[in-house]
């Protein structure tokens, strides 16, 4: 265990990465065709809907809790594969607003 709780089994970048890509993808998977009554392939043709960019505001929340609870729990290596992992997302979120 290093300084602050450094160095830990979960204190690894691609741990916090690969669990920051895939929680939005698995919360929409359960979500999706329960909120919008529409098959996953029409998702898609919703890209541009605003009312999915608020859906994926919805998506990336869980992004944000894994990395307060990795920051709380002083893993910074694993919450900086969180945000590396978070990025993909944001950057879809902001090209949908600019467009």
């Amino acid at each position: 265990m290093g300084i602050n709780g450094t160095g830990g089994r979960w204190d690894k970048f691609w741990i916090g990465m690969l669990i920051a890509f895939i929680v939005p993808l698995i919360t929409f998977v359960f979500t999706w065709e329960g909120m919008s009554h529409m098959e996953y392939r029409d998702a898609y043709y919703m890209l541009f809907d605003p009312v999915f960019k608020n859906y994926l505001i919805m998506l990336m929340m869980p992004d944000s809790m894994v990395f307060f609870v990795g920051y709380k729990m002083d893993i910074f290596r694993f919450c900086r594969g969180a945000v590396i992992g978070f990025l993909p997302y944001m950057l879809l979120l902001i090209y949908l607003f600019c467009v």
